[in-house]
């Protein structure tokens, strides 16, 4: 994922401008943009487990990696992109341009959920999302070779070969008295150290920082993700906040010096389909008014939910030195989230 965040300062009183010596005109106008280049991916594996019906015993399991469609990537940025497994016997080498699997046998939207969905790295700045599909016994009979997960029988987020312990391709066998679970997890992987740069506001020179933040927190389920778009359901679901405090770990909530919530309005900007591109992006904003978050700004907090109301993605970036803002000035904040393979 990339964010861009640009700045606007506005006086909406204003009948002149200040002199040079301020730091801030009281014209309306675009002080600078910033923009960061976060280099976030989306990587994933399947899981799968073949278990008897009489007693439940597992007979086989294999693990193994996944390749993420581009027709996954550029759901995502408009719609549902997991809702359903699929099993087939196909085994033509998967491609980022496969939209179904080769030769489907069967398709589930029985949720079986793995004994943990959900799992998070603060050292190493990932998170992880698990998914289950049960094929009951006689849904899925017979040799199985390739699978996938996606939001229809010809619409894929992900495919991959059955593969053995040592990578090879291979097939399972799935006899009649026998059921298979299929669990997918994917990984937002974050970048490893803090995203940096330097921004001018009016002649004044700010580095700042951007991370991750929240990672900790575990969405209500598997939909807070795939089962809306992201970043994109609508206005009503971002929410920024300013803090006086610098940055903190990125398995923290919040950082300290609560200012304010910025009140709106927010916006969001229609999706851009990456598909011959590979830039897979929106672009959305928030406006903290004249009355909200007066003093020093020294970090900002942006996040995104679903309208399940788990968290989806946030972000924290600090600025050095800390952003001064008057009752006077309307701070805008734009924010692009991008997404790619890893």
């Amino acid at each position: 994922m990339t964010a861009a965040l640009s700045y606007l300062w506005s006086n909406p009183a204003a009948r002149y401008v200040r002199p040079a010596s301020s730091p801030f005109s009281s014209v309306r106008k675009t002080i600078a943009r910033l923009v960061g280049t976060l280099n976030v991916g989306l990587s994933g594996r399947f899981h799968l487990v073949k278990r008897r019906i009489n007693d439940d015993s597992i007979v086989e399991a294999r693990e193994f990696e996944n390749i993420i469609t581009d027709a996954g990537l550029n759901r995502w940025g408009s719609g549902a992109v997991v809702d359903r497994c699929m099993v087939g016997s196909g085994n033509t080498t998967p491609t980022a341009s496969d939209v179904s699997l080769v030769s489907r046998v069967a398709t589930s939207t029985t949720v079986q959920n793995p004994t943990t969905t959900f799992a998070f790295s603060a050292v190493d700045r990932w998170q992880e999302y698990s998914v289950g599909y049960r094929f009951a016994a006689g849904a899925a009979t017979g040799t199985l070779a390739e699978v996938a997960v996606g939001w229809a029988d010809t619409g894929i987020w992900s495919r991959a070969l059955i593969r053995d312990t040592s990578g090879n391709p291979t097939s399972l066998t799935l006899l009649a008295d026998e059921y298979l679970d299929v669990f997918y997890t994917v990984r937002l992987q974050y970048p490893s150290t803090d995203v940096t740069g330097t921004v001018t506001l009016d002649g004044t020179s700010y580095a700042w920082a951007m991370r991750p933040i929240n990672i900790h927190t575990a969405p209500l389920n598997w939909g807070t993700l795939f089962w809306y778009p992201l970043a994109g359901h609508s206005a009503s679901y971002e929410y920024a906040n300013a803090y006086t405090g610098d940055l903190v770990a990125v398995a923290n909530a919040t950082p300290t010096g609560n200012l304010s919530y910025f009140g709106g309005p927010y916006s969001v900007a229609a999706y851009v389909d990456g598909l011959g591109s590979g830039q897979f992006y929106r672009d959305f904003s928030a406006t903290s008014g004249t009355t909200r978050n007066v003093g020093n700004i020294k970090t900002v907090v942006f996040t995104l939910y679903a309208p399940n109301g788990g968290i989806q993605i946030a972000w924290q970036c600090a600025f050095t030195p800390a952003i001064p803002k008057t009752n006077t000035q309307t701070l805008k904040l734009t924010l692009r989230v991008s997404w790619a393979r890893a």
